[in-house]
């Protein structure tokens, strides 16, 4: 059989689509590409296809694959630069979070869509959403105590704190966020020595470069309290994806009570 010109033209072009065809990294289906190169932090994007969200920025092991996210699904980046094409990222989505036991992991950035902009933090002294001073505002009463905690835990997905709410604002969201919208961190104890709504701010926490380097101090609220006997040390427990936010676990903090 004597196939036409155009019949064969169109046969050697399925057979180079075919063979170009790049693998799925991470997605369930196809998508354009999205996400490359530094994004900022606290920007919020969104995922085109299922995608598989993983405790570490690689393929190599199923293993650390901690599930699957629904196309449309809300994230926020919180490292600006990828690791081989992951982006790290936190579940806005209380019930997937619950679901993977992960406040966040690593998602391939080929599968995610946003703008996203620098978010954008008061000067000092101007007010938040609420007509409060900033934390680092003149008006801000100097500390009236301190008290000596250990530094016990980072990770307050399973946690719900006085209200019987998870454990938010995390830590990230207070230094993203810090502009009215967030004006405060959620810290919990095991005592009850610090009441619920105690505001309170642990200097090795804002000497991290993290913190540091966005300017402004983190004020935490007491928004979960425990009934540990006397005899135990206080401990605190604090919640966040970015490592660089917090103090080694098991070491000395102290906090500062602003007011109570």
């Amino acid at each position: 059989m004597v196939r036409s010109p155009l019949l064969r033209a169109l046969g050697f072009a399925l057979v180079a689509l075919s063979a170009c065809a790049a693998p799925l990294e991470d997605g369930e289906t196809g998508a354009e590409a999205a996400l490359s190169g530094r994004v900022a932090e606290g920007t919020v994007v969104e995922t085109t296809t299922a995608l598989r969200i993983r405790r570490t920025p690689s393929t190599e092991s199923s293993a650390n694959i901690l599930g699957l996210l629904p196309v449309g699904t809300e994230v926020r980046v919180m490292e600006s630069l990828p690791t081989n094409g992951f982006y790290k990222v936190e579940l806005l989505d209380e019930r997937l979070a619950r679901k993977i036991k992960q406040r966040g992991g690593w998602v391939f950035g080929e599968y995610l869509t946003g703008e996203g902009e620098e978010p954008e933090l008061p000067a000092d002294g101007e007010g938040d959403a609420d007509g409060d001073q900033d934390p680092d505002g003149d008006a801000t009463p100097e500390p009236v105590r301190e008290l000596t905690a250990r530094f016990v835990s980072k990770n307050c997905v399973p946690m719900k704190d006085d209200q019987n709410q998870y454990m938010r604002p995390t830590i990230d969201e207070f230094v993203i966020n810090g502009n009215g919208n967030v004006t405060h961190a959620a810290l919990g104890i095991n005592s009850d020595a610090l009441p619920y709504g105690t505001l309170v701010r642990i200097p090795e926490i804002d000497q991290k470069q993290a913190i540091a380097n966005r300017g402004r101090s983190v004020l935490f609220k007491v928004v979960k309290t425990g009934d540990a006997p006397a005899s135990e040390p206080l401990t605190a427990t604090l919640c966040t994806m970015a490592s660089g936010f917090l103090p080694p676990a098991g070491s000395e903090i102290t906090l500062q009570i602003v007011s109570e």
